[in-house]
């Protein structure tokens, strides 16, 4: 891969692929169900994907135990921690400045 290379062919990292392909399902969610987030986001989405190889484990035990549970949204839960790790990037990103702008500003002052 060359510098020059546009970021169309550029394969997307896993958090905004994950992202990306549930943007249509994200946005359907009418505003009405919008709750206020009381977590610490990153922590959330580090500890689901950390977990994840013993969370998926327990899947069998999922299906046999709770039968009426939607295993769907099991099989979803690492890409909803990866989509929102990276809607939560583009957040921080937007409503944050750059560290070093923080650092100009106080020496500014």
């Amino acid at each position: 891969m060359t510098a020059i290379e546009t970021e169309s062919t550029v394969q997307p990292p896993r958090f905004r692929e994950a992202f990306i392909r549930l943007l249509p399902q994200i946005r359907a969610v009418p505003e009405a169900s919008f709750l206020t987030i009381n977590i610490d986001v990153p922590s959330a989405v580090t500890t689901v994907l950390g977990a994840w190889r013993e969370i998926r484990e327990l899947r069998p035990q999922i299906i046999a135990d709770v039968p009426s549970f939607d295993i769907g949204q099991f099989d979803s839960l690492e890409p909803y921690a990866l989509a929102l790790g990276h809607a939560q990037t583009v957040y921080q990103t937007a409503t944050e400045p750059p560290a070093s702008l923080v650092a100009l500003a106080e020496e500014a002052l």
